[in-house]
């Protein structure tokens, strides 16, 4: 089986409607304050980076992008939502299957994932460490979103044991508790899908 890297790292589009989360979830405390100032960037300054989703039954599920979802249907339903934002922009994390079995490779490796997150915790803005690393807007986006991965998750990445596509889905779950249950339930050869469900 081939994971694909997410599909032709271009963008896609598609309306709102299309888009669904696994699981609802209720938007209070500090939930609801990231989801209020993420509204207000949207309105200043659009959407920096795009939803990474997985296809089913005619719907994209969000796998990275569940807050700015959230934040983008609040403004769509006060009638606040930016005209270049009717369709939104996504990436599809696609499974293909049959071939002989390989590893969909980072596109970036461990030094410059340091570097990023170093330049991060300084303060530095998207732009900027986009600049001083000669990196795109993408590169930036998908080591944030992988940020998040528990260390060894992190280093299960970085040694080959999984590969782009699964450490985005242990990466969308919720807390570093539960991907490391579902790391030690599941082992190194899930699915996205299937780790997304452990959500």
């Amino acid at each position: 089986m081939h994971f694909d890297t997410v599909r032709d790292r271009t963008n896609q589009r598609a309306p709102l409607e299309r888009f669904t989360l696994i699981r609802a979830k209720l938007l209070t405390g500090p939930l609801l304050h990231d989801i209020r100032t993420l509204r207000h960037s949207i309105e200043r300054v659009g959407l920096l980076s795009p939803i990474v989703v997985i296809p089913r039954n005619g719907l994209f599920v969000a796998v990275d992008g569940r807050k700015r979802l959230a934040a983008l249907r609040g403004l769509a339903f006060e009638g606040r939502l930016p005209d270049a934002l009717r369709t939104l922009p996504y990436r599809t994390l696609d499974r293909r299957r049959g071939g002989n079995a390989s590893y969909a490779p980072l596109p970036f490796d461990e030094i410059l994932f340091r570097k990023v997150l170093n330049h991060s915790k300084t303060g530095l803005d998207v732009e900027t460490i986009m600049a001083k690393l000669g990196i795109s807007r993408q590169t930036v986006g998908d080591i944030m979103s992988l940020s998040r991965l528990t260390g060894e998750l992190r280093g299960a990445m970085f040694a080959r044991i999984i590969d782009f596509d699964q450490a985005y889905a242990f990466a969308a779950l919720p807390t570093c508790r539960r991907q490391q249950e579902a790391f030690e339930r599941l082992g190194p050869r899930a699915r996205p899908e299937d780790i997304l469900s452990e959500g």
